[in-house]
């Protein structure tokens, strides 16, 4: 597995420069027959495009104290 593994993260950095969806990815890997657990290949595509999921991060904010769209979204990029 840690072979099939290490081939996919390295065709995902290609397909992540080419615009290429994470549902795509998965269903051309199957194709091909490198995939394993959907799960973590969606956890590895989020740390090769250098996204985090935010799990929670606004679930304890009164709806009337959420930040704006523009506050909030410099605040996930890292600006």
């Amino acid at each position: 597995m840690g072979i099939v593994r290490a081939e996919t993260i390295a065709r995902m950095r290609i397909a992540f420069r080419e615009g290429v969806s994470a549902s795509r990815f998965i269903r051309d890997m199957k194709e091909v027959g490198l995939s394993y657990r959907r799960t973590d290949m969606l956890a590895d595509y989020r740390s090769v495009a250098g996204l985090e999921r935010v799990e929670g991060a606004l679930r304890y904010v009164r709806k009337d104290r959420y930040p704006t769209e523009k506050n909030y979204c410099c605040r996930c990029v890292g600006d």
